[in-house]
This record gives structure tokens, C-alpha cells and sequence, in this order.
């Protein structure tokens, strides 16, 4: 949603997904999604054991060409999970990504 969003929002300049998917039960990044989010800046942070997010991260950074953070994290922890996961110090890489990318208001 995060991405989804952030694409049909010309004041969107970075999004974070947490365990994105491509297709996630029915909320589809599709080729328009993509393409509105190629030159704008994006995290991605999934967990290695979460195969299916796994994939679609490593599928995400191939299509990005704005400013991209990616970090996979030991594990299965999936989503909101991996803020509090002991092994995935989630917070401190959003809030860092945040500070730089989001601009002053």
C-alpha cells in the first residue's frame, strides 16, 4: 500500500515497504506503480526467511532507478514484526532513511 500510494502522489517523494509483495492478497504493484515509483527514493526491508517478500525485494530494487535502500534481515519475522524483532533493528533504519529523504517541512 505504502508504494501503491506514494506512486499516485506527486508529494511522495520516498516510501518504506515492510515485507512488500507484488501481489499481495489482491493489492497488486502493477506496471504503473512501478513506473511512478522509478525515480523516487524507496526502502525495502524484508526478512530472508520470508521467501515470498524476499523475492519481490530483490524484484523491486532490479526495477528502481531513484535512490534505493535494501536490507534483508536474518529470519522469517514478516511486516510490522520486524520493528520489534530482536535480529532486525528495523526502527533505526527507517528513521535514518526517513532523515534523509523526506524533505523539511
Amino acid at each position: 500500500l505504502a508504494l501503491i500510494g506514494c506512486a499516485y502522489d506527486l508529494r511522495c517523494g520516498t516510501a518504506v515497504g515492510l515485507s512488500p509483495g507484488l501481489d499481495y492478497r489482491g493489492v497488486v504493484v502493477d506496471e504503473g506503480v512501478l513506473d511512478a515509483m522509478a525515480e523516487r527514493s524507496l526502502l525495502l526491508v524484508a526478512a530472508q526467511g520470508d521467501q515470498y517478500s524476499a523475492d519481490s525485494v530483490k524484484t523491486l530494487a532490479g526495477l528502481s532507478i531513484g535512490a534505493l535502500g535494501l536490507q534483508l534481515y536474518p529470519g522469517s519475522t514478516h511486516g510490522t514484526h520486524l520493528i520489534a524483532a530482536a535480529d532486525a533493528p528495523a526502527v533505526e533504519l527507517i528513521t535514518h532513511w526517513l532523515s534523509v529523504y523526506l524533505p523539511a517541512a
